[in-house]
């Protein structure tokens, strides 16, 4: 007996590292229904997040160069973009891990926390985009 499942409607998703770069907006529009409001105002959040913070970080190039802070710390430090990534990750990383066994955070709300590594993991898509757009030769 074959237990093949039907996919009637197969929805076409355009790959993720070839779609061009949207503008900033305050919004967010999935063009789905999340499971739970949760996640809904998480995402807001970190949309909020990006586009506040998205100025400082980059020395006010947000609109132009999204990773400037990356790429300006690895090379003073003399390490690729993804290892300056990762040590920014790590700091929030380590927070949310610290929260998970049973700790205090002192600083920001474990909300924030999970905003900041849900923006890294964004961040570290468009480091990995650029990355293979480098190899491809675009």
């Amino acid at each position: 007996m074959s237990t093949k499942r039907s996919h009637s409607k197969k929805r076409s998703t355009p790959d993720l590292f070839s779609c061009p770069a949207p503008t900033c907006s305050n919004t967010i529009d999935l063009g789905v229904t999340l499971p739970d409001p949760v996640m809904q105002l998480m995402l807001e959040k970190c949309a909020a997040i990006l586009n506040k913070k998205g100025v400082d970080y980059t020395d006010g190039r947000a609109q132009t160069d999204r990773l400037w802070n990356f790429r300006t710390a690895a090379e003073k430090l003399g390490v690729t973009i993804r290892q300056a990534w990762g040590t920014y990750y790590f700091k929030h990383d380590t927070s949310v891990l610290r929260y998970a066994r049973g700790g205090k955070l002192e600083s920001e709300p474990i909300e924030e926390r999970i905003a900041d590594c849900i923006n890294y993991l964004l961040l570290l898509a468009m480091i990995v985009d650029e990355e293979k757009r480098q190899k491809a030769g675009k």
